[in-house]
């Protein structure tokens, strides 16, 4: 199975103390790569509109960031000094991802699509739903919730 590449798009947010000027320019660094077909994740999208309404502390960010990297296939960071982002790269080149430093290297690195194994499939017969517990069954023989009938 293939699914396309996903990269991670790390550099400054509240580096230099203009967050507004650094999310633009994470916006606009990701456009580029998502403009060449890759699937992005750039946590500047998140600092305008998630934190207003859910406001987090820098660390639980940074936590969410190292997961969001974990499904990434690479890493691009931008060149602008960044400390959130020379930590991000730290943690990518930790557990093995990728780390590119130019649009170039990274677009020569990284292929578009990923061949993924599929270790899951659908289930090939229809859920039942218990009428005394509510839960979706797959398997009667399975289901111990409750002594209700599937």
């Amino acid at each position: 199975m293939t699914r396309p590449s996903i990269i991670y798009c790390s550099g400054p947010i509240t580096t230099g103390g203009n967050v507004p000027v650094n999310v633009r320019r994470g916006i606009e660094a990701a456009t580029i790569i998502m403009d060449r077909g890759y699937v992005v994740i750039c946590p500047h999208e998140k600092a305008f509109g998630m934190e207003m309404l859910s406001p987090r502390s820098y660390e639980d960010w940074m936590d969410y960031d190292y997961r969001c990297i974990e499904a990434c296939d690479a890493l691009y960071r931008m060149p602008e000094p960044s400390v959130g982002g020379d930590r991000e790269v730290a943690y990518a080149q930790k557990i093995g991802r990728p780390v590119y430093w130019s649009y170039e290297t990274l677009f020569a690195g990284v292929p578009l699509l990923q061949t993924v194994d599929r270790k899951w499939a659908y289930p090939t017969t229809p859920a039942k739903m218990c009428f005394s517990c509510g839960l979706l069954v797959l398997r009667e023989a399975d289901h111990v919730a409750c002594r209700g009938a599937a």
